[in-house]
């Protein structure tokens, strides 16, 4: 690609210029950011999906014509709402007819196939991970039983539709709405899938790997909802394993590196504590004596800290693995400087702590307790923690680990988020920092699921209803409870009111949650974060990921790029950069950025915000903190970034693209008019050709914008030759387009197109004097100029 894409031109193109601009064009024509397929909403995937289903389903009434008259031929408009279900009961009723003898048409069985990839596709579009409406994902599964049951043995299409059926009866029978038995019988029927799959794939077979895998994975889950009644589904799910590293003994190393894992986590599911290795263990009765030192444990591994072993105090076991063993534990996210200790907690043993790490926390027995049930009750047998599960005395091990963080936590089973640090629980009204924290960024979006853990006394099946629920599960009755992190930040934001299932309790009226913000009600930090967490939209997420990065803080100001590099797709080298060289890491992250095609999303993550001295397309960034919150230096005095970023409901459609330098400059082009500051309480416009010229030339009728400072620019495009330091120009940078998920209501507003203010400040060189908002027509006639944006100020040596 070239050097930049003007991806910001979202306006629509053409020659029409200043007074020829046609009155069709009133408003501008906005097109999709990153027009990609990736991009593509969920909605309009599903719709597409939706309709081809339906199609499909017209074909099959027609296809089997002998039964469609009674369900109607899907041609009219009442039927076309039924016209699935209508094609499902046709085929139904054929194939029960006939018996065993259904013997479709090639035609018909060509329809049929389609007809069920089209219905699981539909399926899959539903939910934030798929097959979440129980009508579409009914109808895929009846549809592919149906498609299975007219395919031969022999026929490629066979082992597909059982395999898609295994996959969709998986997924349903993790649905907690459905009875045990119920939830049982869906297993049961993925086995039976998944295991006729396998008997039709040959020997040494590919497939036969993935099959075999998840085989193994559906014992393990029939397992689990036998609560461990049947330990010999574990031994099939081992000796499933076990069978792909005998067939296929060319596996590249790290595949059977993963199988290994694979069979030793299982055997310690089984309670087999000899499976995995323990590099480090402490009996149970002597924590607390000394501080934990993991000095000479084997660096750069995966360790995790045993918590069936914890919990049966037995002793506190640290696990080692070369690879990392996906999906098999739980992340916890937590603040090192957190809440006091809780001296109630009645827990006989001292407070832990580790050689390495003394700017932390000790780590409460007691809450470590919490945080292993929690992880059992999500059927993961370990937990990793920061604290124990990295050398902290080892700057190699450290280095090792922040490369791999993105990985750990995007590749666990679920995050377990404790906001008040290790020392003890908070309460849901309490305020935290840890929303305030910069690694916790990357702890909540990148894991697969995430739960908050707090302190509750009301006990199991309390609800907290508002337009969304948020369901609190019971860890330690009495004591404490997690729900999912997303619903709670969302509870947050409106007024929600506790009910509980158990009558014994009365109704509890509203609950406050400022366990994320503060008692003022400050929001944006929330909002930013569920900004990531809501959209899978790249262009949405990862300005969304920008903003929230802004608002927090850390202890080595280089961590607040090192946190984020992963959940944005470009890796840096952190023994390359020093603690506090936040600068020079933020200059080649963005350049790496940008020279994989991305657009400049930092752009506009605060209007409202001074820019960056060094890097103006930046805002001023927090000062850095071991512990508390993100803190911005104003004249004024130190004031928290949250109450400075200002609105962070929102995001920027259609940033532009270019490249950078490695003195910061950010080179893109965009839209752009020349413009001089009305000083205030000027009447009117000084005549800029008097100032440059002495003459005395008519100006023409000018047009004015305002700044988010509330600065009046008048716009110049006759100045596009001058050289006057009066004369400025605005470029546009975007579109404001607010986050629409249910949260809050549509705010309507004509000041849309997000424009940054430049001014010269060396040839060719500019710098962000601030942002505004004006209305997406005004920009329709200026044309394209290119700048680089950075400085003004130099940036300093490298340290």
């Amino acid at each position: 690609m070239s050097d930049y894409d003007d991806d910001s031109d979202w306006v629509t193109s053409g020659s029409e210029a200043g007074l020829g601009v046609k009155e069709s064009r009133k408003t501008a024509s906005i097109s999709e950011d990153d027009a990609t397929d990736e991009d593509l909403s969920r909605w309009e995937q599903f719709q597409a999906h939706d309709a081809e289903a339906h199609q499909i389903a017209k074909e099959i009434l027609k296809a089997f014509s002998s039964q469609s008259s009674r369900h109607g031929d899907g041609d009219g408009d009442d039927d076309d709402d039924n016209v699935v279900s209508n094609a499902l009961c046709v085929i139904q009723e054929e194939s029960h007819k006939v018996a065993a003898s259904f013997k479709p048409t090639p035609s018909q069985i060509n329809i049929l196939v389609r007809f069920s990839n089209a219905l699981r596709r539909r399926s899959e579009d539903t939910g934030d991970t798929g097959h979440a409406n129980s009508e579409f994902l009914g109808e895929a599964t009846d549809a592919a039983a149906l498609a299975i049951l007219a395919l031969s043995p022999a026929q490629p299409e066979s082992l597909e539709q059982l395999d898609a059926l295994s996959v969709m009866l998986a997924a349903k029978s993790r649905w907690v709405s459905g009875s045990g038995q119920e939830r049982m019988h869906r297993i049961n029927r993925a086995i039976d899938a998944t295991a006729r799959a396998v008997d039709l794939t040959t020997s040494g077979d590919p497939n036969e790997v993935v099959r075999l895998q998840s085989l193994s994975k559906l014992y393990e889950s029939r397992y689990n909802l036998s609560n461990g009644s049947n330990p010999e589904d574990i031994d099939v799910a081992i000796s499933s394993l076990q069978t792909i590293l005998r067939n296929h003994p060319k596996l590249d190393g790290a595949t059977a590196e993963i199988l290994n894992n694979e069979i030793s986590c299982l055997r310690l599911r089984r309670g087999d504590y000899s499976a995995v290795p323990s590099v480090f263990e402490v009996p149970y009765e002597d924590l607390g004596k000394t501080p934990l030192v993991l000095d000479h444990v084997p660096p750069h591994r995966f360790r995790f800290l045993d918590c069936k072993a914890y919990v049966e105090e037995k002793a506190l076991r640290i696990l080692d693995f070369k690879a990392l063993p996906e999906r098999r534990y739980a992340a916890v996210s937590y603040v090192w400087k957190g809440l006091g200790k809780d001296d109630t907690s009645g827990d006989p043993h001292p407070d832990l702590k580790v050689k390495g790490a003394e700017a932390a926390d000790p780590m409460s027995p007691a809450v470590l307790r919490t945080i292993c049930l929690a992880s059992l009750s999500l059927e993961c047998d370990m937990i990793w923690l920061d604290q124990v599960s990295i050398i902290q005395t080892n700057p190699s091990d450290a280095s090792w680990q922040i490369k791999n963080m993105y990985r750990i936590y995007s590749a666990c089973k679920a995050c377990l988020v404790l906001p008040g640090g290790l020392r003890r629980l908070p309460g849901l009204a309490e305020q935290t920092s840890w929303i305030q924290r910069a690694w916790t960024l990357q702890e909540a979006v990148a894991p697969p699921r995430v739960y908050c853990i707090f302190q509750w006394p009301w006990g199991e099946a309390v609800q907290l209803q508002a337009h969304f629920s948020v369901i609190i599960t019971d860890i330690e009755t009495g004591m404490s409870g997690m729900a999912g992190l997303k619903n709670l930040l969302s509870g947050s934001l409106v007024c929600m009111s506790l009910l509980s299932t158990d009558t014994k309790i009365k109704g509890l009226g509203v609950q406050p949650i400022n366990i994320f913000t503060n008692a003022e009600g400050v929001r944006s930090s929330v909002e930013a974060l569920l900004g990531a967490l809501n959209h899978d939209n790249k262009a949405i997420r990862a300005g969304a990921i920008w903003r929230s990065a802004l608002m927090r803080t850390s202890s080595r100001p280089v961590d607040m790029i090192f946190s984020i590099m992963g959940l944005l797709g470009v890796m840096l080298e952190p023994s390359s950069f020093d603690k506090d060289d936040r600068i020079h890491a933020t200059i080649e992250f963005a350049r790496l950025l940008l020279a994989k095609g991305e657009a400049a999303r930092w752009l506009g993550i605060s209007l409202q915000l001074e820019p960056n001295r060094y890097m103006s397309t930046l805002p001023v960034m927090p000062e850095t903190s071991v512990g508390g919150g993100a803190y911005i230096r104003t004249p004024e005095g130190l004031k928290e970034a949250t109450q400075l970023v200002g609105s962070s409901w929102w995001w920027l459609k259609g940033a532009p693209r270019g490249s950078m330098d490695e003195e910061g400059y950010f080179r893109f082009k965009g839209r752009a008019v020349p413009v001089i500051k009305i000083a205030q309480g000027d009447s009117e416009i000084t005549p800029v050709q008097t100032v440059l010229h002495g003459d005395s030339i008519p100006q023409p009728e000018a047009k004015y914008i305002r700044s988010w400072s509330e600065q009046m620019w008048a716009l110049r495009p006759d100045l596009e030759s001058g050289t006057s330091p009066d004369v400025h120009w605005v470029v546009v940078i975007g579109r404001k387009q607010q986050y629409l998920d249910g949260t809050y209501g549509l705010l309507q507003s004509n000041a849309n197109t997000v424009v940054m203010f430049l001014e010269e400040h060396a040839p060719n060189r500019w710098n962000n004097v601030e942002y505004g908002l004006i209305e997406d027509t005004i920009v329709l006639d200026w044309k394209h100029k290119e700048f680089q944006v950075g400085g003004p100020e130099p940036i300093p040596p490298r340290r």
